[in-house]
């Protein structure tokens, strides 16, 4: 485990999609494990080291200035992106301009739902180019007052302030999962103008 991989397991375990915590969580106790310690170990090490990692840190904040937070990349494309029902079970991504594109096959948990499916995504994708947005696929939990998972959606959200967001997609959270992974590839793919990664 080199330290760019370490980072990013970091990174994504203050993700706000429990997906993502858990794959970095768990790729860092893999990663520990590979040299032979436990993830454990490794935060009980810098919890009896905080005195040096505080200074550590101290002079390494002294000598840098914080960089300035950075613009989101603006989103630049002509005409309308569009997304379809090809036939039951698998959907089209098409950019703007094309008359044929990619073809998604979904999950069979969503087979039925494949027009919808489409046509919600059509829907958060012309909302990003309309809003000059940039927009990301989060799973998203929603709970009773007891903090019970009820249902879990697949949704499209923005990086401009004060958008809602587009709902694509509800079921269970494993089978939502499964979409979110197959429909983030695709639309990263054909629209990365639009596709926040």
């Amino acid at each position: 485990m080199d330290k760019s991989a370490l980072e990013k397991m970091l990174k994504m375990t203050d993700s706000d999609s429990e997906t993502d915590a858990i794959m970095g969580l768990r790729g860092m106790q893999g990663g520990f494990r590979a040299e032979g310690v436990t993830l454990g170990e490794a935060v009980l090490f810098a919890f009896e080291n905080l005195a040096i990692l505080k200074k550590h840190k101290a002079a390494v904040t002294i000598e840098q200035k914080p960089a300035a937070p950075a613009a989101p990349k603006p989103v630049s494309t002509t005409g309308m992106p569009n997304c379809r029902m090809s036939k039951p079970g698998h959907i089209e991504l098409i950019a703007p301009g094309a008359t044929s594109g990619a073809v998604v096959a979904l999950p069979p948990s969503a087979t039925e739902e494949t027009a919808l499916i489409a046509d919600h995504l059509k829907d958060a994708l012309v909302a990003s180019v309309i809003n000059k947005s940039r927009f990301k696929l989060k799973v998203f939990d929603v709970k009773n007052n007891r903090g019970e998972i009820l249902e879990t959606c697949l949704q499209a959200e923005y990086d401009r302030e004060g958008m809602a967001v587009v709902k694509i997609w509800t079921n269970v959270r494993g089978e939502v999962a499964n979409l979110a992974t197959l429909l983030r590839k695709a639309v990263a793919q054909v629209y990365p103008d639009l596709y926040l990664t």
